[in-house]
């Protein structure tokens, strides 16, 4: 089994569940957008998040399939999420990683940090050999923390999860203990290498501001001629033809959706893209100009 252990970072703590963090557990668990994509049970009572912090989480680590950590506030120390490890395999020393972040503190990274120090704690102090995690094509925000804690896509799982809507298409990401080298993707620059042209960049940030949710094809991608770096995916939603364009960062060598392949925009990744999209085109825009200045 794992070591009971406690975990920290810049901003959290990463601690064993206790009954203190019962109520902010079901406060957290019973909100729809966490109910979207897990398997949790609905309805989700305070009882079921008190066994869960008294005694599902800890026969977790007891059975050796894998470790769950509460995410709490370093000032404070509320509950603001959990990150864990399930599916472990000792033979290969392998695990799979799952996380959620509780409605009131979206939005700040915190998903993506504590993955970053838990795959850190597996794979350089525990002697791991791989962490994977397994989301729903659907599930763009759980996608977008694999990428910015690091993770690599490596393609997709057809028919292999379910949710409560039914049967779904898994895309699987992966941390091998030599990535560890390499910084997460938000700590990246972002640059392009021409395409799209300037006139095209000029709308890309009035079409986000107005973008809607729903599917999104790929139609593009804009690569750079620096080593290590990012680059931006422009899609168009619906298909080729239509107006909306929208950005997202990817680490430089991972495998990125094809041209017939559909992504799911829900709220929260357009939510997203209107922050990001204006700095990003900025940070295209001032490499670009270096870029030139060098080869002029």
């Amino acid at each position: 089994m794992f070591p009971d252990t406690v975990l920290r970072t810049e901003r959290f703590v990463l601690r064993p569940f206790t009954p203190d963090d019962a109520h902010d557990t079901w406060a957290s668990c019973v909100d729809p957008l966490t109910q979207r994509w897990l398997p949790l049970p609905r309805p989700y009572t305070p009882e079921e998040a008190m066994a869960w912090c008294t005694t599902g989480s800890h026969a977790l680590r007891a059975s050796g399939d894998g470790i769950h950590f509460a995410v709490a506030e370093r000032d404070g120390g509320r509950l603001v999420g959990t990150v864990g490890l399930k599916r472990t395999d000792w033979r290969v020393r392998t695990s799979e990683v799952g996380y959620w972040v509780s409605p009131w503190a979206r939005g700040r990274g915190i998903a993506a940090e504590a993955t970053r120090a838990l795959a850190t704690w597996l794979l350089a102090e525990q002697g791991f050999r791989r962490l994977e995690l397994r989301a729903a094509t659907g599930n763009t925000a759980s996608q977008r923390v694999a990428a910015k804690a690091g993770l690599r896509r490596e393609g997709v799982l057809r028919d292999a999860g379910f949710v409560h809507t039914g049967q779904v298409d898994l895309v699987v990401f992966s941390l091998v203990p030599g990535d560890l080298a390499v910084a997460p993707a938000e700590n990246r620059s972002v640059v392009a290498d021409g395409s799209p042209t300037e006139a095209e960049l000029d709308g890309i940030e009035e079409r986000a501001a107005s973008a809607s949710p729903g599917p999104w094809t790929p139609l593009l991608e804009t690569r750079a001629g620096i080593g290590g770096a990012s680059f931006l995916q422009v899609g168009a939603a619906g298909g080729a033809g239509d107006e909306e364009l929208h950005l997202t960062r990817v680490t430089a060598g991972r495998e990125v959706a094809g041209p017939d392949e559909q992504l799911d925009a829900d709220l929260d990744f357009i939510a997203s893209a209107r922050q990001d999209v204006p700095r990003l085109l900025a940070e295209v825009r001032r490499l670009r100009a270096a870029l030139a200045a060098e080869n002029s």
